[in-house]
């Protein structure tokens, strides 16, 4: 678990059982510093910019924020559960956090303030809610849920779900597209 700065310069690893974030410089091949988050760390997920990293661990209802030019936690942010993965959106503006209690979470990052949530599959079971990916235009935010064999589909400019992609089943079992 880990990203690649816009610059290609640093990576920022997420040491899950450690609690902590390793920086590292990619040219060098060194390390930088080491940042305690948490007892422990799950995803992260970086700016377009790379002015700043986000962090969620699974032990509170949180993520991290850290400041790349300063390599420090600056702030949190709180959620009304655990999040498990982010994507901040390609304008910079929205953070997108899901949870496994089935919350995709939409954050306004320049105040920090949660301004949407929607439903999504939960996790009754499995132990990995899904990943983000957005769309190359940045008009949409897809977020798999293997849970619900689905892939959850964000549209951006509306802030509406769409009709999800049904192609997975519960773990991972094909079926046909509909």
């Amino acid at each position: 678990m880990f990203v690649i700065s816009p610059d290609g310069r640093r990576i920022y690893t997420a040491n899950n059982e450690a609690g902590s974030v390793s920086v590292l410089d990619l040219p060098g091949r060194t390390l930088i510093t080491t940042i305690p988050i948490s007892k422990r760390v799950q995803r992260v997920s970086i700016s377009p910019n790379g002015r700043f990293v986000f962090y969620a661990g699974p032990e509170t209802p949180r993520i991290a924020v850290i400041d790349t030019a300063t390599n420090a936690v600056v702030r949190s942010i709180s959620l009304a559960t655990i999040p498990f993965s982010s994507v901040i959106t390609n304008d910079g503006h929205w953070l997108l956090a899901n949870s496994e209690s089935g919350k995709l979470f939409v954050v306004d990052l320049a105040s920090g303030a949660l301004r949407k949530t929607f439903d999504t599959p939960d996790v009754p079971v499995l132990p990995t809610p899904g990943e983000f990916a957005l769309a190359p235009d940045g008009k949409r935010a897809y977020l798999t849920c293997p849970q619900g064999g689905t892939i959850e589909i964000l549209n951006l400019e509306d802030w509406k779900m769409e009709e999800p992609i049904r192609q997975l089943g519960v773990c991972g079992e094909r079926k046909p597209l509909s």
